[in-house]
C-alpha cells in the first residue's frame, strides 16, 4: 500500500490504518519529496504563518493537544504538533523521505498499480533515474497546498534582489530597511504584510482585488488553561463540539446567497474596515465589489492597519512587469523594491493533473481531465475507473469555514471501512460505478449554485475558464460526515 504525502492527511491516514488493521497487519509505504512531515506546516514558514482555524480544532480527534498556547496556532506549533502525532503513531517509520511520486499505471492482471518515483532533488533534471514498484493500493494525500502558482511576469529574472513565494520563504532574508513589493492580496499576504510592515523602510502591496477580512480577535491560553485541558480531558472534548458546532451552526449560514448571515458578515467586515482605516480613499481601494464569502474570507486584526501605515503603499494597477530595480505598472510607474514577495497562492484547482495517474481506460487522468467538466469524484474520495486509488482532500472537499482535518478524518475513516469490508469478504479490487460518480456530482453542483460561491466573482475556488466549482463542498462539515459515514457498496463494484 502506497501513500503520496506525509502531511496532514498523509499522517491521518498512517495513523488510522495502523489503529484499524493492526501494527505490522499492512505494508504501508509512504513516499514524501520533503525532508520532515507535515506538508504544508513545514514548507509555509513565511513570518506570520498561523492557522486561520481555532488550534483546538484543527487538530486530530484522536490526538487531541491540550499544549496549545494560542486561539489560533502559529505555524511552528503545528508543525511540532504533527511532527509529535506523527511519531506517536509510527508514521515515521514507514515514511521514505526525499522521494517524489510521478504517478501510478493501473495493472489489470496484477491488480494493482505500477508506482513510479523518482529522487526528489533530481525533479526538472532532463532525465531523473525513475524507480517503479508495485502497489494494490493507492493512497493520494498531496495537498493542494503544496504548489505555489508564481505568474511569469515579464523581466522576473532581471530582477537583482531576491524573489521569492511565501511557500518557498528565504530564511536568511532580513526585511529590516528595505524596500519590500508583496504581489497578492490573500491568506498569506494578510499575515505576512503585518510581519513585513513595521521592518521594512518601505512597503508596497500590490492588490488585484481587496478581500473581506473579519477582525482575528487572536489570544493566549493561559497555562492554567492548558492544566485544565491536560488533566481533564472531557472539558477538552467539550471545547472542541463547541467550536466545531460554532462553525456549522453560526459561520456556514453565512454562505447562503442571500441570506442574514451574509448581511451580518458583510456589516462586520464593513465596521472592522472603518475602524483600521481612517482614510476614505484609501477605504474605499479596500472595500470589495462581491458579496462576503464569494472569494475566501479572511481573518486579520493588523492588515488593515499595516496597510493605512504611512510606509506603505497600495497599489492597485495591473503589474506589466518587473526589471532590475522593481516593479512596473500597467499606468506606467515604477515602484522600486529591494525584494519581491509573491504571495500568490497555489495551484489549487489543478488537483492531479500534474501526476502521471492511469486507471483501466488507459486514458491518463490528465487527459481526462483536461476538459474541465470532467474534473470530479466521488464523495471527494474515489475516482471511477481507479480502482484501488484513494484521493483525500480531492475534488469539493474543501471548505469556507471550518477545518480540513475534520474532512481529512472523515474520508480516511471511510477509506478504512471500505478496506474492512473488502478484508472481510476477499475482494481485490473496488472502483465506483460511473453513474455513482456522475449523479452524486450532479447533486454537487445543483447545491453549489445555491452558496454565495456559486455568484459571478472570480476565486480560486472555481475553474478560471468555465467558472465549474471543483474545490469546495457546498453544505456544512456535519453533513459531510454524514454523507461519508458508512458506504454505499450499491454505488461500488468488488471483485474477488
Amino acid at each position: 500500500m502506497v501513500v503520496v504525502g506525509a502531511g496532514v492527511s498523509g499522517i491521518c491516514a498512517v495513523a488510522r490504518l495502523k489503529h484499524h488493521f493492526g501494527e505490522g497487519a499492512l505494508d504501508i509505504t509512504v513516499y514524501e519529496r520533503d525532508v520532515d512531515v507535515a506538508g504544508t506546516w513545514l514548507q509555509n514558514h513565511y513570518p506570520g504563518a498561523e492557522c486561520d482555524v481555532p488550534s483546538h480544532f484543527y487538530c486530530f480527534s484522536f490526538a487531541p493537544n491540550p499544549g496549545f498556547t494560542r486561539y489560533y496556532a502559529p505555524q511552528r506549533e503545528i508543525h511540532a504538533y504533527l511532527s509529535h502525532v506523527a511519531r506517536a503513531h509510527g508514521v515515521y517509520d514507514t515514511v521514505r523521505f526525499g522521494v517524489e511520486f510521478l504517478g501510478a499505471r493501473w495493472d489489470e492482471g496484477a491488480k494493482g498499480y505500477w508506482v513510479t518515483t523518482c529522487d526528489a532533488g533530481s525533479v526538472g533534471a532532463p532525465r531523473p533515474v525513475e524507480t517503479t514498484s508495485f502497489a494494490n493500493f493507492v493512497i493520494l494525500s498531496s495537498a493542494a497546498l503544496n504548489r505555489p502558482a508564481v505568474p511569469e511576469f515579464p523581466g522576473a529574472r532581471d530582477f537583482k534582489g531576491p524573489i521569492f513565494h511565501t511557500a518557498r520563504w528565504d530564511d536568511t532574508f532580513d526585511a529590516t530597511g528595505k524596500r519590500v513589493a508583496v504581489v497578492g492580496t490573500g491568506a498569506s499576504s494578510i499575515q505576512v504584510v503585518p510581519a513585513l510592515g513595521p521592518k521594512a523602510a518601505a512597503l508596497t502591496v500590490f492588490q488585484r482585488t481587496p478581500p473581506w477580512i473579519l477582525p482575528r480577535g487572536n489570544y493566549s491560553y493561559p497555562a492554567w488553561v492548558q492544566w485544565v485541558f491536560l488533566h481533564i480531558p472531557l472539558l477538552l472534548w467539550l471545547y472542541r463540539i463547541f467550536l466545531w458546532l460554532q462553525r456549522d451552526v453560526i459561520f456556514f449560514p453565512a454562505f447562503k446567497r442571500g441570506s442574514l448571515g451574509e448581511r451580518y458578515v458583510k456589516s462586520m467586515c464593513t465596521s472592522h474596515l472603518a475602524a483600521s482605516v481612517p482614510d476614505p480613499a484609501l477605504r474605499a481601494r479596500l472595500t470589495p465589489d462581491y458579496p462576503p464569502g464569494c472569494k475566501r474570507l479572511l481573518i486579520s486584526d493588523d492588515y488593515l492597519t499595516t496597510v493605512a501605515r504611512p510606509t506603505t503603499t497600495l497599489v492597485t494597477s495591473a503589474i506589466a512587469r518587473i526589471d532590475a530595480t522593481g516593479i512596473v505598472t500597467a499606468d506606467g510607474v515604477h515602484h522600486d523594491a529591494d525584494a519581491i514577495v509573491m504571495a500568490t497562492g497555489f495551484q489549487v484547482t489543478s488537483f492531479l493533473s500534474h501526476l502521471a495517474l492511469t486507471g483501466r481506460s488507459g486514458v491518463p487522468l490528465s487527459v481526462k481531465w483536461s476538459d474541465p467538466n470532467a474534473i470530479e469524484a466521488y464523495r471527494g474520495t474515489q475516482l471511477s475507473g481507479m480502482p484501488n486509488m484513494f484521493v483525500l482532500m480531492g475534488p469539493n472537499t474543501a471548505l469556507g469555514h471550518s477545518s480540513m482535518i475534520f474532512i481529512i478524518e472523515t474520508q480516511v475513516e471511510y477509506m478504512c471501512a471500505i478496506l474492512a469490508r473488502m478484508f472481510r469478504v476477499g475482494a481485490v479490487t473496488v472502483d465506483v460505478l460511473p453513474r455513482a460518480q456522475r449523479d452524486y456530482n450532479t447533486w454537487l453542483q445543483r447545491d453549489l449554485a445555491g452558496t454565495v460561491w456559486g455568484g459571478s466573482c472570480a476565486s480560486w475556488y472555481k475553474l478560471p475558464d468555465t467558472g465549474k466549482i471543483v474545490t469546495l463542498w457546498p453544505h456544512s462539515t456535519a453533513h459531510f460526515w454524514w454523507t461519508l459515514r458508512q458506504p454505499d457498496f450499491g454505488d461500488m463494484a468488488l471483485a474477488t
